[in-house]
């Protein structure tokens, strides 16, 4: 059970299988083992979701300070707001474990080039609108530093829990109903996070119109981000399926250069078993042609005949040998095929 990759311990089994085997089941019969592993797979999801979440989060906040502290050498949020980001964001992550998920019917594994595709795509995407609404509340709305401050930190609150909605599924964000606790944690966090940039708290407060256009903004981008996941992510499917469909042909070419090889191998030793014949037809006519010179030359039509055979004997060695140089430069290329 130890060894196991997933040790099983039925139900009734001893103390000690229970306490070495990963699962223990506690009914009768082996059908609990399908509920475990659609249990597995659901929770296999979760973590997809969160792992995808967490990688664009990181993406998003990270490179949208940073170039804005180094390009315009300003702070778009305070250190507080950074704690409070945090501490908001905890909630609705905690609740992913309980989210609804749909179970795969093959088994997973873990697909990094899709994770970190799917991240990448979804944090970049936010820093360049991150921009556009900070150019906007600079340019536009003329808001002085702490307003911009409480304008962003409002806005990645915002769309930071929108972007769980994002991560949870390849498909639109409504093929898969969320569950309750993840909907309602997200909603009063929004809500907190707005009463707090509206009524000031530890920030400067914004008027309500900003909250309306940046909830507006946020909905928007949401939408659009959505959109454009939807055939990215089927674009990782086409590519893997292209891996996969080329990994079968590697193995049948595989396959094939065994059975060359094998068939070299079997015309090499047609080959010697010709040469051991062509032998036995030199040795046969030797004695032929010293018992015809002993009787006055009885036997000249049987050694014209072994030496018509032993002619024959080398072209067929000569073809042998043109067929095994084919099927070399076939392995070869082929060879040079799987290389590629």
């Amino acid at each position: 059970l130890k060894k196991a990759d997933v040790g099983i311990a039925v139900d009734g089994a001893t103390d000690a299988a229970k306490s070495a085997a990963a699962i223990v089941l506690t009914k009768p019969g082996l059908s609990v083992i399908i509920d475990a592993i659609k249990q597995s797979r659901r929770i296999f999801k979760r973590m997809t979701s969160y792992s995808v979440y967490r990688i664009a989060e990181t993406i998003r906040i990270l490179l949208f300070v940073v170039i804005s502290i180094l390009a315009f050498n300003f702070f778009p949020v305070t250190a507080l707001m950074i704690v409070l980001l945090a501490l908001f964001n905890d909630g609705p992550i905690m609740t992913i474990a309980y989210d609804k998920a749909l179970y795969s019917n093959s088994p997973e594994k873990w697909n990094f080039k899709v994770v970190l595709g799917l991240g990448a795509y979804l944090g970049v995407i936010g820093v360049f609108f991150s921009f556009v609404l900070f150019f906007i509340g600079r340019d536009l709305f003329h808001l002085n530093d702490d307003q911009i401050r409480t304008y962003f930190f409002l806005n990645l609150a915002v769309a930071g829990n929108l972007t769980i909605f994002l991560s949870r599924t390849v498909n639109p964000f409504w093929s898969i109903r969320p569950g309750q606790a993840l909907l309602w944690s997200s909603f009063l966090t929004k809500v907190v996070v707005t009463i707090f940039a509206l009524t000031g708290v530890l920030m400067t407060a914004i008027s309500w119109w900003l909250v309306l256009f940046i909830w507006a903004f946020d909905i928007v981008v949401f939408l659009l981000t959505d959109l454009l996941k939807v055939p990215l992510y089927r674009r990782f499917e086409r590519e893997k399926a292209r891996k996969t469909q080329r990994l079968g042909e590697r193995r049948g070419l595989k396959g094939d250069l065994a059975q060359l090889e094998k068939d070299v191998k079997e015309m090499g030793h047609g080959i010697q078993e010709l040469k051991k014949a062509a032998r036995r037809f030199d040795q046969t006519l030797g004695k032929s042609a010293k018992a015809d010179e002993e009787e006055g030359g009885a036997q000249a039509g049987d050694v014209l005949q072994l030496e018509k055979d032993i002619k024959a004997v080398e072209k067929d060695i000569e073809a042998l040998k043109r067929d095994v140089e084919d099927v070399e430069e076939n392995i070869k290329g082929r060879r040079k095929t799987e290389a590629e």
